[in-house]
C-alpha cells in the first residue's frame, strides 16, 4: 500500500488542465427555413438554429462537422459552402470567409480523415468534384468527371469515392495530404443508378446503395470487385446509410412509394464485406426525400441512437439503434428537414489512481465512453489534448539538501485513455501504458513503465520555474498525430 497520495497533497493543487466535458453535437438543415438547426445529440436538445442566407433549397441539404466540434459546413445547391461556429452560444455564422465559393452546385459534403479538407459535389450534374481547405476556406482543386458524380466519401486510407447515377457507377480516388485528388483507373458498373456510396471501416470495403432499386452492393475498395448484393425490405430506392464506428453494422434507409420510409440494421462481415440478407430490425416511418448523396441518417457515435429526416412528417425522429424503437423526435412544424450528421468530440484524459488492475473509468456525461483502464484504483481524471495537459506543483520538500537516506514520499499510478472513431475508425479506443510515478524525500521523481501499450506514449517531466519552484507534466504522443 502506499503510504500517502500524490492527488491530495500535489496534484490537486493549483490545477492547471485544459479541456471540457465530452460532448456530442448534431446538426440537421431545414431546407424550408433556411436554417442549420443545432442540437445536443447527449440530451437530444436544441441548441439553435443559424439561418443560412440564399442558397436554392430545392428540398436536399447536406452538411459534416469537424471532430474536434469547433465548425460545421452546410451545402444547399448553389455553388458554396456555408461554415457554422460551433464554439459559439447560441451557434452563429462563422467569421471570415463566409460562404466558401465551389465549382459545383454543392449537395453531398464530407470531411477528410485529417480534418484539413472539405470534398463537395453536386446533384448529378456535369460539374467538377470541389476540394476546400478548411483552414484558408478556399476552393484548392477540383476534380473533372466525364460522367456526371451525384456522391462522394472518403474513407480512412485516402481512398475516395464517387458516384455517377448516370454513368451508373462508382469510382475510386485518392486524396493527398496536399489535398490533390488523383484517379485509380478502379470503375465498377452497376445495373442502377448509385444514390450514395461509402467506404466501411477499416477501408477494406465499400457499399453503393441503388436508386429506383432496394439493393445495396458491397464491394473490395481496391479494385471495387463487387462482393455482395442485398436487397432491403420493400420496394422503392435504396437511399442512404452509416456504418456503425468497428464497422459490424450497416444502418440503411429504404424510400419507397405512398410517403414510406424503412429504416433497418443489417450486420456486417468487416473481414468479407458480406451485407447480412435478414436485418436484426426493420422500422417504418414517414416518407424521406431521395436526394443524391445527402445522409438522411445519422448515427450517434456510442451506437446507441439514430437520426433520422422524415420530409412529410416534417420532423427528425430519433430511434433506438437495439432495435429501431422510435424513442423521440424534433418536431420542424413547417420545416422541412434534408441532411443530418452526429460528431462526438474525440475523448482523450490522463487518469490516475492506485497501482495495478483494470479499474474501468468512464468519461462524464450521457452516452460517455467506459474504459478498462490499467490501475488498481482511479482516483481522478483530466481531459487532456496533445497541446493542452495539465501542470502538477510539485511539493516543497524540508529535506531535499541533507545527505539523508531518500525514502518513498507519495506514489501515483497513470495511464492516457483515447476514444476517438472519427480519426481512428479500425482502433478507436487507443491508450498509453501505465505510468508508477514516485516522489521521494530529497526531491527526487522516478517513473517506472509497465502494462501495455496501444498508440499512445505517455511521458513525464519536471519542470523548474524561475522562483525555484517545481511542476510536473506528463506529454503524450499519438501514433499518426
Amino acid at each position: 500500500m502506499f503510504a500517502h497520495r500524490l492527488v491530495p497533497l500535489a496534484l490537486a493543487l493549483s490545477l492547471a488542465s485544459g479541456g471540457s466535458a465530452q460532448q456530442t453535437i448534431g446538426v440537421f438543415v431545414d431546407t424550408l427555413r433556411r436554417e442549420a438547426v443545432v442540437f445536443d445529440a447527449d440530451a437530444d436538445t436544441i441548441l439553435g438554429a443559424v439561418p443560412v442566407p440564399g442558397g436554392s433549397f430545392t428540398g436536399c441539404a447536406d452538411c459534416a462537422i469537424l471532430a474536434d466540434l469547433s465548425l460545421a459546413f452546410v451545402v444547399t445547391l448553389n455553388s458554396e459552402v456555408w461554415v457554422i461556429d460551433l464554439t459559439t452560444s447560441p451557434p452563429s455564422l462563422a467569421a471570415g470567409t463566409n460562404p466558401i465559393p465551389i465549382s459545383n452546385s454543392g449537395e453531398d459534403v464530407v470531411i477528410s480523415p485529417d480534418q484539413r479538407y472539405l470534398l463537395v459535389c453536386g446533384e448529378d450534374a456535369r460539374q467538377p468534384l470541389s476540394v476546400v481547405d478548411i483552414a484558408a476556406r478556399a476552393e484548392v482543386g477540383t476534380y473533372s468527371f466525364s460522367p456526371r458524380s451525384n456522391s462522394v466519401d472518403v474513407g480512412a486510407d485516402g481512398s475516395v469515392l464517387v458516384s455517377s447515377t448516370v454513368g451508373m457507377t462508382v469510382e475510386r480516388l485518392t486524396l493527398d495530404a496536399l489535398g490533390v485528388l488523383s484517379s485509380t483507373g478502379e470503375v465498377q458498373t452497376f445495373v442502377r443508378s448509385p444514390n450514395n456510396s461509402y467506404v466501411a471501416p477499416g477501408a477494406q470495403y465499400g457499399v453503393t446503395f441503388l436508386r429506383g432499386s432496394n439493393r445495396v452492393v458491397s464491394y473490395e475498395l481496391l479494385g471495387l470487385a463487387k462482393v455482395d448484393i442485398t436487397a432491403l425490405s420493400g420496394s422503392g430506392s435504396a437511399v442512404c446509410g452509416a456504418f456503425d464506428p468497428l464497422g459490424d453494422d450497416l444502418y440503411t434507409v429504404t424510400a419507397t412509394g405512398g410517403n414510406v420510409t424503412i429504416v433497418e440494421r443489417h450486420a456486417f462481415e468487416p473481414s468479407t464485406g458480406e451485407v447480412d440478407d435478414a436485418p436484426a430490425w426493420s422500422t417504418t416511418l414517414g416518407g424521406s426525400s431521395r436526394c443524391y448523396g445527402v445522409e438522411q441518417l445519422a448515427l450517434h457515435p456510442n451506437d446507441e441512437k439514430l437520426y433520422v429526416s422524415q420530409t412529410d412528417l416534417r420532423q427528425v425522429s430519433i430511434l433506438d439503434a437495439a432495435d429501431g424503437a422510435v424513442i423521440g423526435t424534433f418536431p420542424l412544424g413547417e420545416g422541412i428537414p434534408s441532411g443530418v450528421c452526429v460528431v462526438r468530440a474525440a475523448e482523450c484524459f490522463l487518469v490516475l489512481g492506485d497501482g495495478a488492475g483494470n479499474a474501468s473509468f468512464q468519461s462524464g456525461g450521457s452516452g460517455g465512453h467506459e474504459w478498462d483502464t490499467q490501475l488498481g484504483t482511479v482516483w481522478s481524471s483530466y481531459p487532456v489534448t496533445i497541446d493542452d495537459i495539465p501542470s502538477f506543483p510539485l511539493p516543497d520538500l524540508p529535506d531535499r539538501a541533507t545527505n539523508a537516506e531518500p525514502t518513498r514520499l507519495h506514489e501515483v499510478a497513470l495511464q492516457v485513455v483515447m476514444w476517438n472513431p472519427t480519426m481512428f475508425p479500425t482502433n478507436p479506443e487507443q491508450s498509453s501504458e501505465r505510468l508508477d510515478v514516485a516522489l521521494w524525500s530529497n526531491g527526487r521523481v522516478t517513473a517506472r513503465r509497465s502494462g501495455a501499450q496501444d498508440g499512445i506514449e505517455l511521458e513525464f517531466e519536471v519542470v523548474r520555474h524561475s522562483d525555484g519552484s517545481r511542476s510536473l507534466r506528463f506529454p503524450f504522443s499519438i501514433d499518426g498525430l
